[in-house]
């Protein structure tokens, strides 16, 4: 029996990258191959001594140009996640998806992206409350310490694309090694897929 789950997965995961190459007028941005599966956890002694170019091509869901100092997660469910759940504080299958979003950002020092959909709900991304904070957004739901937006809004990230400088990405990884959310929320997600299971946020 074919995949289906992962298929959507792999289809999600090109459908972003059409979306970014044409938002950005590129043809730079593609699938990692294996999905970012080599730099995962399992793999942590074999990409110890690799280049951090080679690390930005095996790592997260999707190869990234340089300039763009993103680490982009993509999931796609088919009932997951909940959204009463996210509207009510908590949700175990969009804690997993940050805590992998967030353990890829810190191991490139880049800024966790993470999109996500869902069968007849829409595509949604996930980005750094910080962050989102110091542009203007239309739209967006605070989870946590991360905030949950529209794809259409992605927009604002094109646009504002020059500010990300130094400065900011300095800001981001001082947030992601000294945030308890995020050790937590990665700590879960380690915890979770050693177990085969789920377990919510305690924060």
């Amino acid at each position: 029996m074919a995949n289906t789950s992962g298929n959507k997965g792999k289809t999600f995961e090109r459908d972003i990258s059409k979306l970014l190459n044409k938002m950005f007028n590129t043809k730079e941005f593609t699938r990692t191959p294996g999905s970012g599966n080599f730099m995962g956890l399992s793999n942590s002694v074999a990409r110890k001594d690799l280049s951090s170019s080679a690390k930005n091509t095996l790592s997260s869901d999707l190869i990234v140009p340089d300039w763009f100092k993103f680490s982009i997660e993509c999931k796609w469910y088919k009932d997951s996640p909940q959204y009463h759940g996210i509207l009510n504080g908590s949700d175990c299958d969009l804690d997993r998806w940050i805590g992998e979003t967030l353990f890829d950002s810190l191991n490139l020092k880049l800024i966790p992206m993470l999109f996500f959909k869902t069968n007849r709900k829409g595509t949604f991304v996930v980005m750094p409350y910080w962050f989102v904070n110091l542009f203007n957004f239309p739209t967006a739901v605070k989870y946590y310490e991360m905030v949950i937006f529209p794809i259409c809004n992605i927009e604002t990230i094109r646009e504002n694309l020059e500010t990300v400088n130094e400065d900011i990405l300095d800001q981001n990884f001082n947030w992601l090694t000294t945030s308890k959310y995020v050790q937590d929320t990665i700590d879960i997600m380690i915890k979770g897929k050693k177990q085969n299971g789920n377990r919510k946020l305690n924060i």
